[in-house]
């Protein structure tokens, strides 16, 4: 028994590949290859493939690969680690009770 066939090469155009490159840009680093597959499986059923259909493909699969980022506290920079609810806390000092 002979294996099936690959389907061929999807071949897009420079810009087109910069539509999806773009589109996938935002999604978890993790979820990208898995998006790329998902569009190129969409794109190989098309009769003809123009930019106007991959950006409408990718936006829609974005949707469904796009996750929320983790929740972070409005008014805490991440870069601070004294910030606890919202408000500063006093360093924490060496000096003895006077």
């Amino acid at each position: 028994m002979s294996k099936p066939l690959a389907p061929p090469p999807l071949a897009l155009s420079d810009d087109q590949l910069s539509i999806v490159l773009c589109a996938a840009e935002p999604l978890h680093p993790r979820d990208r290859a898995a998006f790329a597959a998902a569009v190129a499986q969409v794109l190989a059923g098309q009769a003809v493939v123009g930019d106007g259909i991959v950006s409408r493909t990718c936006r829609e699969l974005q949707r469904r690969f796009m996750t929320a980022p983790p929740d972070v506290p409005r008014n805490a920079p991440r870069w601070s680690s004294r910030r606890r609810n919202g408000v500063r806390q006093a360093p924490q000092s060496s000096a003895g009770a006077e």
